[in-house]
């Protein structure tokens, strides 16, 4: 697929969001690395600058929902620009989309279980049975 065929600003969203739960996943160490490697079309201190851009959105944390909002965001508008001006990219960004998730961690969804002191969790990347028994859910007052 050449790069008139791609819509960069989807492209744009896919890798931001991917992105997003790899830094969950494996730490914004890794990320930093892959991402730096692949902005080396740019000046260094542009690299730099982009990147320190980056640093600060994912210092930020996850939001309430364990995502990384912030990141995903600027993500989305700094890979958006630098397809635009970078089209000869799009293939590597594809590839290193692709390569996500490698290694030793399944991939799949990121879960959390915030505020669970004094109670069993249950996590499961897909359906949970119980046999004969059944899973309840319940609130409890604070005391």
């Amino acid at each position: 697929m050449g790069a008139a065929e791609i819509d960069v600003m989807d492209l744009a969203t896919r890798a931001s969001e991917a992105l997003a739960v790899e830094v969950a996943r494996s730490g914004w160490g890794l990320v930093k690395e892959r991402i730096s490697r692949f902005l080396r079309r740019d000046e260094p201190e542009a690299v730099e600058r982009q990147l320190a851009d980056l640093d600060a959105a994912a210092e930020k944390g996850p939001d309430g929902d364990g995502a990384y909002g912030a990141l995903r965001a600027q993500c989305f508008w700094q890979l958006g620009a630098y397809l635009q001006r970078n089209p000869d990219a799009i293939e590597e960004l594809e590839q290193l989309l692709a390569g996500l998730g490698d290694g030793s961690r399944k991939a799949g969804s990121v879960m959390n279980a915030n505020g669970n002191t004094g109670s069993v969790v249950i996590q499961a990347s897909g359906n949970v049975s119980t046999g004969t028994g059944s899973i309840t859910a319940s609130t409890r007052p604070k005391r």
